[in-house]
């Protein structure tokens, strides 16, 4: 996903999940928060989880996924 060299760090990948976010890709935020997790041993923030959560409850209308997600920052 980044270029050789490029070290990600948590901001990285929040500024790529707002584009996508504000480009209606909300799925494709998820995708990459997984990204993060797996291929970078990053752990999302609150700013990460708050945008996927307006992005399922304000863009998609699905609360029932955005309460999911919520429960998941909360334990994480």
């Amino acid at each position: 996903m980044f270029t050789r060299g490029v070290k990600p760090d948590v901001s990285t990948f929040n500024v790529a999940i707002k584009a996508l976010h504000k480009s209606h890709q909300t799925r494709s935020a998820v995708s990459m928060i997984e990204d993060m997790s797996t291929n970078y041993g990053l752990a999302p923030d609150d700013i990460t989880y708050t945008t996927v959560v307006k992005g399922y409850s304000i863009e998609e209308g699905n609360l029932e996924t955005a309460l999911r997600i919520r429960e998941e920052m909360i334990i994480a």
